[in-house]
């Protein structure tokens, strides 16, 4: 049986479309932590998923990097042990 997060209703509820993309992202910290890198695997306009090992590290509230050089600021939704779903904060 699916589980609700992965069924054909929760996709249809997202905010944004998503696209699959395939960029290394580096997640930089607050606190003084190391930053991390990720690989990118969704985008969508208000989110995304990357799949990070050590995800029990993410913070709440961070800062995703992308290797155009642009920042957005990030809250944590979710995490697994090999990813993250993110939702970026407003502009």
């Amino acid at each position: 049986m699916a589980s609700q997060r992965f069924s054909r209703a929760a996709v249809a509820q997202r905010k944004s479309p998503r696209e699959r993309k395939n960029h290394v992202v580096r997640l930089e910290f607050d606190d003084g932590l190391p930053a991390l890198s990720g690989m990118l695997s969704d985008l969508s306009a208000t989110g995304a998923r990357v799949l990070i090992t050590n995800s029990d590290r993410v913070p709440v509230k961070f800062t995703l990097l992308f290797p155009d050089g642009t920042r957005r600021r990030c809250r944590l939704i979710w995490r697994s042990e090999a990813s993250i779903g993110i939702e970026f904060a407003s502009a």
